[in-house]
C-alpha cells in the first residue's frame, strides 16, 4: 500500500485500522478532519467572512459540520445546509449535528424538492464553499437533491474547498459521476486518492493539500 497515493479500498482500510486496532473512535478522526479543514479555511478568510458549507448525512458530512463548528468559534459567519434524508444520518454525524444545534446554529435542511434561489440567495455574498457532501465512498451517478445542489454550486462564482474528495468524483478511476463538483481546494486526509491524479479527477480537484487525522 502506497503511503501517499491510495485507492478507496485502501483509504477505507486506514480508517478502520485507526478505529478498531488503535482504537481511536470515528468521532475523533471526524473531529480532525474537520478541524484541519477549519484551519486551511481560517487562513484565507477574515472575520465576519461568510462561508457556506454543504453537509452529507454521511461521515464525510460529519467532517463539514466539524469545520463549521470551528469557523463559528472563530467568529466567521457561516451558514449550514444538511442535504438528505435526515432519517438516514450515521450516528457519529447526528452527534456532530446535534452539537452545532446546541450552539444556537441553525442548520437548514434540503430533501428531495428545495427552493434553489434561496441556496443562490445564501451564496451570493459568501466568500467560500464548503463541499462535505459525499466522500470516498460514493458509487453511481449523483440522484437528487445532492446532483442539484452540486449543479447550483458549480454554477455560482465562489471559490469551492471540497472535503477530501470533489462530490461526484470517483475515488480510483478519476470518473465524473454523471456531474462533480469543480473544487478550487481539495483538503484531503492521509493521502491523495488514485482518482485524483487522472487526467479528469486532476481538473475537479484544484489545488490538492494533504493533511493527516491520527493513526
Amino acid at each position: 500500500m502506497s503511503e501517499n497515493i491510495l485507492s478507496g479500498d485502501e483509504a477505507l482500510f486506514l480508517d478502520r485500522k485507526a478505529i478498531y486496532h488503535i482504537g481511536i473512535p470515528r468521532l475523533i478522526l471526524m473531529e480532525n478532519a474537520g478541524r484541519n479543514v477549519a484551519e486551511f479555511l481560517e487562513s484565507r478568510t477574515q472575520e465576519r467572512d461568510k462561508v457556506v458549507i454543504f453537509a452529507g448525512t454521511g461521515y464525510n458530512g460529519g467532517d463539514a459540520l466539524v469545520c463549521a463548528r470551528h469557523l463559528f468559534l472563530k467568529a466567521r459567519k457561516i451558514v449550514v445546509y444538511m442535504v438528505g434524508n435526515l432519517s438516514k444520518i450515521k450516528p457519529d454525524t447526528a452527534i456532530h449535528l446535534r452539537i452545532l444545534e446546541n450552539l444556537g446554529i441553525r442548520v437548514r435542511n434540503i430533501e428531495r424538492k428545495f427552493n434553489p434561489t434561496r441556496v443562490r440567495g445564501d451564496l451570493t455574498d459568501a466568500g467560500f464553499i464548503v463541499d462535505g457532501l459525499l466522500g470516498t465512498g460514493a458509487t453511481g451517478k449523483l440522484r437528487p437533491p445532492i446532483r442539484d445542489v452540486v449543479e447550483i454550486l458549480n454554477s455560482v462564482n465562489v471559490k469551492k474547498v471540497a472535503v477530501d474528495i470533489p462530490t461526484g468524483l470517483d475515488c480510483d478511476s478519476g470518473q465524473v459521476l454523471g456531474v462533480a463538483l469543480k473544487a478550487d481546494y481539495t483538503v484531503t486526509f492521509k493521502g491523495v486518492k488514485k482518482g485524483m491524479l487522472s487526467p479528469q479527477g486532476n481538473k475537479y480537484c484544484g489545488k490538492i493539500f494533504v493533511t493527516q487525522i491520527g493513526g
